[in-house]
């Protein structure tokens, strides 16, 4: 039979090679993908590693003033007390905490964090603190919420789905605060002090002081 023109096989080999190039491309995007996931998880489970490096990063853009700290002040405040009375209720890797702050949040440590991130930014009158601390703070604490609730979920089971069925993950809803808390579990100080809350005390202390030297020198 006659010979077949060689253009017509080049032709035929276009779909081969831009198949394989389209292979290549998923397989380049699915293992960079993996990696953006563990990533994403290692600071879900190294968040005071993450947090502090964050922390430190985002102090070196402070510009704070005596009204910012004023300012400032008491929205760290409001977060240390939700922090305390979260502590007071917790029983780390015992029973499901779901009184007190439980009964209106999730995750009401984290919630405090939150609020002292946020004041720390106000102290520091930049801007691009507050864009930063909000990317950081979501990228490390959803990780983090993600981790520690599979675990919850293993650990406590259909409970533990119920809570998260009445309870929202982070920001209180007006229908928690209004239901009113559970009559369970008391708040104690000797919890507080288990948990090892003076380490936020004495770190956002540290923070504070350094901020007024700034502003008076």
């Amino acid at each position: 039979c006659a010979q077949e023109p060689e253009y017509i096989f080049e032709y035929m080999r276009i779909p081969s090679t831009a198949a394989r190039s389209s292979r290549v491309a998923q397989q380049v995007f699915r293992g960079a993908l993996k990696r953006l996931v563990a990533i994403w998880l290692w600071l879900g489970t190294h968040r005071h590693k993450a947090s502090l490096i964050a922390g430190l990063f985002l102090l070196s853009m402070v510009r704070p003033t005596l009204p910012s700290l004023l300012i400032g002040t008491p929205i760290a405040l409001v977060g240390v007390i939700i922090r305390i009375w979260a502590s007071g209720h917790l029983h780390k890797n015992h029973r499901l905490a779901m009184d007190g702050p439980y009964h209106l949040s999730r995750h009401p440590l984290y919630l405090g964090n939150f609020l002292i991130g946020v004041a720390i930014c106000m102290m520091g009158t930049n801007p691009l603190m507050m864009l930063g601390f909000f990317a950081l703070f979501s990228t490390i604490y959803t990780a983090t919420i993600v981790s520690e609730e599979q675990s919850l979920r293993h650990r406590f089971g259909r409970a533990y789905d119920a809570y998260c069925e009445n309870v929202p993950c982070f920001f209180p809803l007006l229908k928690t605060v209004q239901t009113g808390g559970r009559k369970g579990e008391t708040f104690a100080w000797q919890r507080v002090s288990q948990n090892s809350e003076y380490r936020t005390w004495v770190g956002l202390l540290s923070i504070v002081i350094c901020l007024i030297l700034q502003t008076l020198l």
